[in-house]
């Protein structure tokens, strides 16, 4: 990926600038170059992946950004920058500037950088400045099964929700929905922070929902959540990982009957219910894990699935 001034901008000495580069050598990672940037037109384009590149000035406003693909785009900005932010979904990727300095190695932005808040409430989350956040979508309750249905039949795991990172600017109020965690089949909800959004995992699949579909596995929330266990189609995932603002992941929820959950650090999928015990799926732990699914017994209430739990928006501010 490349950021070339077209037209070429001088600087205030009348020097002409020429080329520096950094390179983002691991996906998800938000990297900063403190760059001088003249005001003009900056093209951006990249050769494979697709990128996200931001300019800022002194005070970290956000001058103009653009999503870098193999058809340039280009990014206007009317007064001096001070650096750039790059975000690549893929490893390896050079970003190139025409200004007046050689290669570089940029520096990570992760949670020592500033201070990081964790919101787990819906509201408004009130700050000035620019925001580097990660939102966790709601959990899916893992699956049900009814009484006297085939016994040791199992239900799938609930799916985790999805999970995304963006970079922003915020005047003062950002409205933000956490997205709660699904009941006993039912699907987590969305959670956003200003136009950041993410959408809940799915519910897990039992016999309630017919005979030929008892136990399929279900998906994640969109996008990087990771689906549910099932005990016909296999184990539980876990999400996207975007360590360097929190580390770990969340993850589905266990099919009844196994006690293999995806995830950790942000949270972990719940246990499936066993037949030795109540029969009924857990309760996964953290923030966006999927719930356990249920498993069937020949006695007893219908054996529910484990709730998911809620999203949850981590804010890291004061990079």
């Amino acid at each position: 990926m490349s950021i070339s001034v077209f037209p070429v901008a001088s600087t205030s000495s009348g020097a002409t600038p020429t080329k520096k580069s950094i390179v983002a050598t691991t996906s998800n990672v938000l990297y900063y170059s403190a760059t001088s940037l003249p005001a003009g037109s900056y093209e951006v384009s990249t050769n494979s992946s697709t990128a996200s590149v931001t300019l800022v000035d002194s005070n970290k406003t956000i001058l103009g950004s653009a999503t870098a693909a193999t058809t340039p785009a280009v990014v206007n900005i009317t007064t001096d920058g001070a650096g750039f932010y790059v975000l690549a979904a893929s490893s390896g990727i050079t970003v190139s500037v025409n200004i007046v300095a050689s290669l570089s190695t940029p520096s990570s932005v992760t949670s020592s950088s500033g201070t990081l808040d964790t919101v787990t409430s819906t509201g408004n989350y009130t700050q000035t400045g620019l925001l580097y956040a990660l939102a966790v979508g709601g959990g899916g309750g893992g699956g049900s099964m009814n009484v006297n249905f085939q016994n040791a039949q199992a239900a799938s795991g609930g799916g985790s929700g999805g999970i995304n990172t963006a970079l922003m600017y915020s005047n003062g109020s950002i409205a933000v929905t956490i997205g709660t965690g699904g009941n006993s089949r039912g699907a987590g909800g969305a959670t956003s922070f200003g136009n950041l959004t993410v959408n809940g995992g799915a519910g897990g699949n039992g016999n309630p929902d017919g005979n030929a579909n008892v136990g399929n596995r279900q998906p994640g929330g969109t996008p990087g959540g990771g689906a549910g266990g099932s005990a016909n189609e296999g184990n539980p995932a876990e999400s996207a990982s975007f360590n360097t603002i929190v580390a770990g992941t969340t993850g589905g929820g266990a099919a009844g009957n196994a006690n293999n959950p995806a995830g950790s650090g942000i949270g972990t999928g719940g246990n499936g219910g066993t037949t030795a015990g109540n029969g009924a799926g857990f309760t996964g732990s953290g923030y966006g894990a999927g719930g356990g699914g249920g498993v069937t017994k020949n006695t007893g209430a219908p054996f529910n699935g484990g709730a998911g739990r809620p999203g949850v928006v981590y804010v890291l501010r004061g990079f």
